[in-house]
């Protein structure tokens, strides 16, 4: 009857071509399979991802702090201080051959002009790795964002800014539902901040797609262009339009 259920779970969940033989021999020994268990082979990893036993062990302590962190009313100031003293996991684009120093969590990337079918040395993956500030590396390649097409920042992976507050971009980050908010300073500092009520209210009003205007910035080689969005200045009082690439549809 075990043996049954394993193979059932197996073959419901996920198929035998994503597991590894010695993944299939660890489920073989255990007396209750979860879904963590069938989605790697390493516990913490995400399913379908290139990723060590050290990384997924780094996203357990993860996931379990920020759901700890988000039961106090100063979550931001543990989550600073655990950025400042860990990193915590962001989203950038890299090539393979670029990672041996970092050991990121990679996943193949959804844009087709970073899988060329006539040149595998070129792909680009879609990777996670922790950082305590923009690590400023040829291997960790962030989105671009111009504030006015005047100031550029690097923004991890995707990453969409609502404000601007202390002269850095604030993000929503989000992770397994529990958001918190990063400021990226120009120079590739970070700090975890917690913006008031009227400053998040402010913003979610004036954020809105906005026209963008001729301009010579270019979104880089693994992006395909850029788009505007207008967002709102803290320190000015006044709503700014800011430039952001795009890697893909």
């Amino acid at each position: 009857m075990r043996s049954f259920l394993i193979t059932l779970l197996l073959f419901s969940s996920t198929s035998w071509s994503n597991l590894t033989q010695e993944q299939v021999e660890k489920l073989k020994t255990k007396t209750q399979i979860s879904y963590e268990d069938l989605a790697h082979e390493n516990l913490g990893c995400p399913e379908n991802s290139i990723c060590s036993k050290e990384m997924g062990l780094k996203m357990r302590n993860w996931e379990q702090f920020i759901k700890d962190a988000n039961k106090s009313p100063n979550a931001h100031k543990k989550l600073e201080k655990f950025r400042a003293k860990h990193g915590i996991p962001v989203s950038f684009l890299t090539k393979k051959s670029s990672v041996l120093a970092l050991d990121p969590i990679l996943f193949s990337s959804r844009c087709a002009q970073h899988n060329p079918k006539d040149n595998k040395e070129a792909t680009v993956y879609k990777a996670i790795q922790f950082f305590r500030n923009n690590p400023n590396s040829n291997s960790v390649m962030f989105d671009s964002a111009w504030l006015e097409d005047k100031t550029l920042f690097k923004l991890p992976y995707e990453e969409l800014p609502i404000m601007v507050k202390d002269k850095a971009l604030v993000v929503v980050r989000e992770y397994q539902s529990h958001f918190y908010h990063l400021a990226i300073n120009p120079d590739g500092q970070w700090r975890v901040i917690r913006p008031t009520k009227r400053e998040l209210t402010k913003a979610r009003q004036v954020l809105e797609n906005a026209q963008c205007e001729e301009s010579d910035k270019t979104p880089g080689p693994n992006h395909l262009k850029t788009f505007c969005k207008t967002i709102w200045n803290t320190d000015l009082k006044k709503a700014q339009t800011i430039r952001l690439s795009w890697a893909c549809h």
